[in-house]
């Protein structure tokens, strides 16, 4: 295992009043590691890729001795962090890094320097011998980790959750595509996940299951396997992925532990409601998409009306290069809550994809969304996309034809976290989604029925709020609620 990380990185060396910049070298893309020479010192190895974009083109790795360090990390969210090495005067800017291997690469760094103050390690060094090239120094080795990893979370100092170290499982191929290099095989941030307990799944027919072609059956029913894990899995190695689940099985979780793992300058966050991007911090569809209204234009999705809104769109975007340059520079792209995005937005998504990548190369036209990598998250049990009534024959995102040709990998969480400590109340749960209601499930929610009945000091007792399914309902249960209450109804009036 390697401790190093890909990203983008701006080295200043300072003059000696510490302010002024005497050399700066910026790199578009970058290898950095933590090594140790031969008197195990700690120094920090910067190696430029092919395509670091440096214009003083430079070829050789560059070291800088880790004697003290200042870390700036208030952007650590963004992949934004900045090692200052006051002794050398040298500023190391790093940006455009995945979130959590950065947080976890800094920590091992401030870790493995206090422990090289305490302990003073130096091997005897033949006076003769020749300088070791700084490209064959050994790296550090990361932190040790916790051995049982499913448990409940904690608290490990330096760090604010806990550390587990991806492990590839047989069934999954532990080849990642050239472009997720960056995310293998250093660990993950994460809390730890324990281990799915088995779930009833009752009738396989009230389930969305047979709409899709590669959906990976068996791992729910394999003993001590880990969905989420699986899910990160494939998303290293360069798979679409539709990861779905009830309500409560970890999906808002799962996805900020993904976004952690990738690169921030090529991924977008997105969901199909302001509410729903809010809490995983990100940015609608149509806002990202930068072409909202088109994207909710009347058009039908044939194709003769295909054609017409191509043409529209041909048209929007030459005056509109930066949605060109957002759609070109993006690598992933998440989306939550897919079940609410309908059919027809869903195909228009990927031809604007596709149009805006198809000058980068032959294979961005073949594939879906010009090769962009789909990480989508969703139930299409819950909310139902809100569509025309002459588009609810084929209303939902996987019954568009774009779907088919993303070829997801499928995975369904199926241990549910809310409910982890009431299995009733969770396999409850799990038969009202799928739209079944048996007699015991209707005789075990009556029970819970708390009674408006008054006791004998005339005092009314607890009444349950009151869930409706359309503001008028609720308007008129409160109305019907405050007439009942006792005195006069009074009116206030104010003027702003």
């Amino acid at each position: 295992m390697t401790l190093s990380l890909r990203c983008s990185v701006v080295i200043e060396e300072l003059a000696s009043d510490k302010c002024t910049v005497k050399r700066r070298t910026a790199l578009r893309e970058s290898q950095i590691s933590a090594v140790r020479d031969e008197l195990q010192q700690i120094l920090i190895r910067i190696t430029p890729m092919n395509n670091s974009g440096c214009k003083k083109m430079v070829k050789k790795s560059m070291g800088y001795p880790v004697i003290e360090l200042d870390l700036y990390k208030n952007f650590l969210s963004q992949g934004k962090a900045t090692i200052c090495l006051p002794v050398h005067s040298v500023r190391i800017m790093i940006s455009n890094c995945p979130p959590d291997k950065l947080r976890f690469f800094l920590a091992t760094l401030r870790t493995k320097l206090k422990t090289q103050k305490t302990h003073v390690l130096k091997r005897p060094v033949p006076p003769d011998a020749p300088p070791t090239s700084i490209s064959l120094l050994e790296e550090l080795s990361p932190l040790p980790l916790p051995k049982k990893i499913n448990s409940h979370p904690k608290v490990i100092e330096p760090f604010s959750c806990d550390m587990s170290v991806i492990n590839f499982q047989d069934e999954v191929s532990n080849t990642c595509s050239p472009r997720c290099g960056s995310l293998h095989p250093t660990p993950l941030v994460s809390t730890p996940v324990r281990k799915v307990a088995a779930k009833s799944r009752g009738d396989t027919n009230r389930s969305f299951g047979h709409i899709f072609d590669s959906r990976e059956s068996d791992i729910s029913s394999q003993k001590g396997h880990d969905e989420q894990m699986t899910v990160i899995n494939f998303v290293k190695q360069g798979c679409n992925v539709f990861c779905t689940g009830g309500a409560g099985t970890g999906k808002s979780h799962l996805i900020r532990r993904v976004v952690g793992l990738l690169p921030p300058e090529h991924t977008a966050v997105t969901a199909s409601t302001g509410s729903a991007a809010n809490i995983i911090g990100g940015l609608t569809v149509h806002a990202f998409s930068g072409l909202g209204g088109l994207l909710e234009s009347d058009l039908k999705m044939d194709k003769d009306n295909i054609l017409v809104w191509m043409e529209i769109l041909r048209t929007r975007l030459k005056f509109r290069p930066d949605i060109v340059t957002r759609w070109q520079k993006l690598q992933y792209l998440v989306i939550d809550e897919i079940s609410m995005l309908s059919s027809r937005l869903f195909t228009r998504l990927e031809l604007i994809a596709t149009e805006c990548r198809r000058s980068m190369n032959k294979i961005s036209e073949q594939k879906a969304f010009g090769g962009i990598q789909l990480v989508i998250f969703g139930d299409f049990f819950q909310l139902p996309p809100v569509v025309h009534p002459s588009e609810s024959h084929n209303k939902f995102a996987f019954q568009s034809s774009s779907w088919a040709k993303c070829r997801f990998r499928v995975i369904e969480l199926t241990h549910s976290w809310r409910q982890s400590n009431d299995p009733k109340l969770a396999h409850l749960l799990s038969v009202i989604r799928e739209g079944q209601c048996p007699q015991w499930a209707v005789e075990r929610l009556r029970s819970r029925l708390v009674s408006e009945l008054v006791n004998d000091q005339n005092k009314p007792k607890i009444i349950a709020t009151r869930l409706c399914t359309h503001r008028a309902d609720a308007d008129a249960w409160n109305q019907r609620k405050l007439s009942e209450l006792p005195g006069r109804l009074n009116n206030f009036h104010w003027i702003v």
